[in-house]
């Protein structure tokens, strides 16, 4: 058997610690190392995650539930007659609550601004009183921020919004910026 001069033994040693050193640098993941996940590689499949235990609450706990809030009207739903025919029957106790939530109608305040013009007598000129500054889109501050928050952060089309605001309340809209109206 040949045996290897110690110089070659210690240069494959090298490079045996090297190779090991890079292989373990390709075994790391973003679980196994302070790695973030978007720097292991997409043709690696990940490990499935093994619960510790099962899903859920445990048994014989009901949990909260739904939280109920304060009714502004409550109607008692009594049982209907026995179908044997019996019309005595034991006292009614409540056993459970059924709660339904509803917008009430939306109801449109509508404020007319009526400006007035008058004559300089001193010089004839023609003097118009002009809408305040806050009210000159003609909407309010709470419709304003209701079409934002459909065409801004829901992404509703123009023209979706204006079939909502003609929907129910008959609102004039739009698309185009409006002149202001001239009072009969």
């Amino acid at each position: 058997m040949h045996r290897l001069s110690p110089v070659w033994s210690l240069t494959i040693h090298q490079l045996q610690q090297q190779v090991d050193q890079l292989q373990g640098r390709l075994d790391q993941t973003s679980s196994t190392s302070s790695k973030p996940p978007s720097s292991d590689s997409p043709f690696k499949p990940r490990k499935p995650r093994h619960s510790s235990g099962q899903r859920g609450g445990k048994k014989g706990h009901r949990g909260p539930g739904p939280k109920l809030l304060e009714p502004t009207d409550v109607q008692v739903v009594l049982p209907p007659s026995c179908s044997c025919g019996h019309s005595v029957v034991s006292a009614p106790i409540p056993y459970r609550t059924h709660q339904v939530l509803e917008l009430p109608p939306i109801q449109i305040d509508v404020t007319h601004f009526i400006l007035h013009q008058s004559t300089c007598l001193g010089c004839g000129q023609t003097l118009s009183a002009e809408v305040p500054p806050a009210h000159a889109s003609g909407y309010g501050l709470r419709l304003s921020a209701l079409i934002a928050e459909m065409a801004g952060i829901q992404g509703t089309s123009r023209r979706l919004i204006q079939d909502f605001c003609h929907s129910k309340p008959r609102w004039a809209t739009s698309t185009k910026r409006r002149s202001t109206a001239k009072t009969p």
